[in-house]
């Protein structure tokens, strides 16, 4: 998906399977490109949402195995450093935990630019 008027992508999408201990599973990636600015004439999307769907079907043993762990661990912990970890780690292991129920297999990521530097290497 091209924007018209700037012409600049504003949306790709692509699938693929990712392979897993009990085989290929369909993944499915959208990934929209928003709030472009000019940088020394370059057009930089600022923003970027990325749609994952089909990991819970993707998520092996050994990754449901590790969560479960993780979770073990959290319940030992002191219940400030438990709060901590839980405000740090909490969206994601709520997604986590809902791809492996089947109650959602999709990951949203919004990612912003907060600098672009030109030449920094240079």
């Amino acid at each position: 998906y091209v924007d018209e008027r700037m012409m600049v992508p504003r949306r790709m999408e692509f699938s693929g399977d990712a392979i897993t201990d009990r085989g290929p599973a369909e993944v499915r990636v959208r990934v929209d490109l928003d709030n472009y600015l000019p940088i020394e004439g370059l057009l930089i999307p600022y923003q970027t949402t990325v749609r994952i769907e089909g990991l819970g079907a993707a998520l092996d043993d050994e990754t449901r195995a590790q969560l479960q762990e993780m979770e073990r661990q959290l319940a030992d912990l002191p219940p400030d450093q438990r709060e901590m970890m839980e405000r740090m780690l909490g969206p994601q292991m709520e997604q986590i935990r809902q791809m492996m129920a089947g109650g959602g297999d999709a990951m949203t990521m919004e990612i912003r630019v907060v600098d672009v530097a030109i030449n920094a290497g240079r």
